[in-house]
């Protein structure tokens, strides 16, 4: 499966999709996969980068960037819901960012990080 990204700005990443031996993980780049579904429940900025660490290393949150091109391939993708989604974008370390995937609109910088959010994890691949 080939996915086209496309970056906020001017331009389009073409990027080749396949499932990675790990169970329900799609790879999107040579350096990059998403996990295929969303975590259970909400999570507060907090305890989505905990749980995010027990996945081990590699595994994050994706930045507010990363998150809009999600996004705009989440049908593509798939496993997204009409709700907000934490990034790990953090506004002078008090405040967090997110993107509604309802709207499509990325979250007031000022968001309380103690508020439960859904999300999906990355994971940066070493070559």
């Amino acid at each position: 499966m080939t996915l086209v990204l496309s970056a906020p700005s001017p331009g389009r990443t073409t990027v080749k999709a396949a499932l990675l031996p790990e169970t329900k993980v799609i790879q999107l780049s040579d350096t990059l996969a998403i996990k295929t579904e969303n975590e259970d429940g909400y999570y507060t900025m907090q305890l989505a980068q905990e749980q995010c660490a027990s996945y081990g290393k590699g595994w994050r949150l994706p930045l507010i960037m990363e998150l809009l091109i999600l996004y705009r391939k989440k049908d593509t993708l798939g496993g997204f819901n009409g709700e907000s989604y934490w990034s790990s974008s953090e506004f002078y370390n008090e405040f967090g960012r997110s993107h509604n995937f309802q709207t499509g609109e990325r979250n007031d910088p000022y968001e309380d990080k103690t508020r439960p959010y859904c999300v999906r994890y990355i994971k940066t691949l070493e070559k």
